[in-house]
């Protein structure tokens, strides 16, 4: 959104935001640890009373004989995992049994390095920024498409999966131009900016990022990313 309102590469906005994405996700992961550490001493951990377990298979197989009903009756009724704590939590009563496994089809798990090496070609190729970043996607998507799903039907039966989020995509792009071009040509965006530059205290132009950075928070709260990165951001961009 961004770069489509600033009209600018994609690579330039982020290229320097990756020591911030960076820290960002090490920051997600520090907080999920101790929400995780949190959480288990709240719920407790899952267990199986083995002894349980395998009294109740005795049971079953002998059929009951030289056992109390209170046994018979245990061997008869399913075995759930308990918490630390001793309580019964029936949630986990209809799990699968070992052995049962996803089905997904369109997973190719012996293909898994050769994707792996592929992804990590087509991010190095975007932060060096060697080829248009369409081009470089283009070839990715294209080269993926056929090492994964060699018929053409396949590769079709792809493309019309992910279909959706592509028209989408693309009509939001045009939707922006048509809105930044209808803005910047009929000086909608200078007239903002100018008033802008007036309210503003003169202290603060070294510091306009900063403070672009701060509106942004409240702003795509209360209103919608789109309307502020094509509607806001090229003011702020002109100030």
């Amino acid at each position: 959104r961004a770069a489509a309102a600033l009209n600018v590469s994609p690579i330039d906005i982020f290229v320097p935001m990756i020591p911030s994405i960076a820290a960002g996700l090490i920051a997600v992961l520090v907080l999920a640890y101790f929400l995780g550490r949190s959480e288990r001493k709240r719920v407790g951990l899952l267990t199986l009373d083995s002894e349980s377990v395998e009294e109740a298979a005795l049971v079953g197989s002998s059929g009951g004989t030289g056992k109390t009903p209170d046994s018979d009756k245990a061997a008869s009724e399913p075995v759930r995992p308990t918490t630390g704590g001793g309580d019964d939590v029936s949630d986990f009563a209809e799990l699968p049994e070992i052995g049962d496994h996803l089905e997904r089809p369109k997973a190719r798990p012996k293909l898994v390095w050769i994707n792996f090496t592929l992804t990590a070609a087509v991010m190095t190729l975007l932060v060096l920024g060697t080829l248009a970043p369409p081009v470089i996607l283009m070839l990715g998507v294209g080269i993926a498409l056929i090492i994964n799903f060699p018929r053409v039907s396949e590769q079709a039966d792809q493309l019309k999966s992910h279909a959706s989020s592509v028209v989408s995509v693309v009509a939001l792009v045009f939707a922006a131009s048509v809105l930044t071009g209808v803005l910047s040509g009929t000086g909608m965006v200078e007239a903002m900016a100018q008033w802008l530059v007036e309210i503003i205290p003169t202290s603060f132009g070294p510091h306009l990022a900063i403070v672009a950075g701060l509106l942004s928070l409240p702003l795509t709260f209360f209103m919608s990313n789109d309307a502020f990165f094509f509607g806001v951001l090229p003011v702020l961009n002109e100030t």
